[in-house]
């Protein structure tokens, strides 16, 4: 019996950290991380009674396994004030709505295709294929949803209204790319998006040598038991 209930630990414990294993991060325009156009960049444009209350930009992410293998990904955008419009989340070419499920957060639209820097995504640094998540609301935008397809290190673009005789608000990560980059190191230039499945992509869970020393000690625990058994 107690040879079984050591067994079952050691499962409960590898299913644990398989899944439960989460990457998160955050870019913001304090530091540089975000770059972009108009007061949520730049509080200068904002009138003199404004400034005081102004706030930076952030975009934060968390990224963690579900038990059915696929993954479950997270977005917060912060911006002063000013609503947000879109935000479009990279994703690799040849994603399609079934690649994306679950999907929820304060937006009322979703499209997937090819976004260019035209009117409606003013000074957008390149075209970025992915996902739109439309008529966003709030400027404090969240969005939520499941994919197959791994976490890679990608970009995003976002756009809002603007004050009476300012440029447009946008943002998006310092190293816009219209590729993705494909590393498990910290990338302070990008946020983790979906991938393309040909590549592992950030590894969420415990490498296999981490995994092989905690069974390890774990039947180590389970011989103890075993010895201590009464005969």
């Amino acid at each position: 019996m107690r040879t079984t209930a050591v067994a079952a630990l050691l499962l409960a414990v590898v299913s644990t950290q398989s899944f439960a294993a989460a990457h998160q991060g955050s870019l913001t325009s304090a530091d540089g991380g975000l770059l972009g156009t108009g007061p949520w960049i730049n509080q200068s444009m904002l009138p003199a009674q404004e400034q005081p209350a102004w706030v930076p930009a952030t975009i934060t992410w968390t990224v963690t396994q579900n038990p059915d293998s696929s993954w479950h990904y997270e977005y917060r955008l912060n911006a002063y004030k000013f609503d947000v419009s879109h935000l479009d989340v990279q994703a690799p070419s040849g994603f399609a709505p079934g690649d994306i499920r679950n999907a929820w957060g304060t937006f009322r639209d979703l499209t997937i295709g090819m976004f260019e820097p035209k009117n409606g995504s003013p000074n957008m640094p390149g075209s970025l294929y992915g996902i739109r998540f439309d008529e966003t609301y709030g400027h404090e935008v969240r969005v939520s949803f499941d994919s197959p397809k791994p976490p890679v290190w990608g970009s995003f673009y976002a756009k809002g209204g603007r004050p009476r005789d300012t440029e447009w608000n946008a943002i998006w990560n310092k190293d816009f790319l219209s590729q993705f980059i494909y590393h498990s190191g910290p990338n302070d230039g990008h946020i983790l998006v979906p991938g393309s499945c040909s590549h592992p992509g950030f590894p969420l869970v415990p490498e296999p040598g981490g995994m092989v020393a905690l069974g390890g000690g774990l039947m180590s625990i389970g011989a103890f038991a075993m010895r201590r058994k009464p005969r």
